[in-house]
């Protein structure tokens, strides 16, 4: 998302090295907010043997979601920027490793601000 100076802001609070303390302030702030902005962080949902896994079995050919989610966004990002406007927040809701690809996706077609 935008964070008002004209860059885009991608947090990943595994990277960060957040202690329990600052989590836990995180998800009840999260959690308390009006019901459309609620989430949970997904360190709370996939440790890091878990995120593994879960990455091998997107490469498995069976796991055809993966792939799937990409063409779409690969095919339709432009289009998909275009319909929210100025105002926009891109929320990653899939696994969190389409992230990396769905980034590469979205970010090229989001004008800069004021263009």
């Amino acid at each position: 998302m935008h964070n008002g100076n004209g860059t885009i802001e991608v947090r990943d609070i595994r990277l960060q090295g957040e202690d329990s303390t600052n989590l836990r302030g995180e998800l009840v702030a999260s959690l308390t907010r009006p019901s459309s902005f609620r989430s949970i962080p997904s360190i709370l949902l996939w440790d890091d043997r878990g995120q593994e896994l879960f990455e091998d079995i997107m490469d498995c050919p069976q796991y055809y979601p993966f792939r799937a989610e990409l063409a779409l966004l690969s095919g339709y990002s432009d289009q998909m920027v275009i319909a929210t406007g100025q105002s926009r927040l891109i929320i990653e809701l899939g696994a969190g490793y389409v992230f990396h690809f769905s980034s590469q996706c979205f970010f090229p077609c989001i004008p800069s601000p004021g263009k």
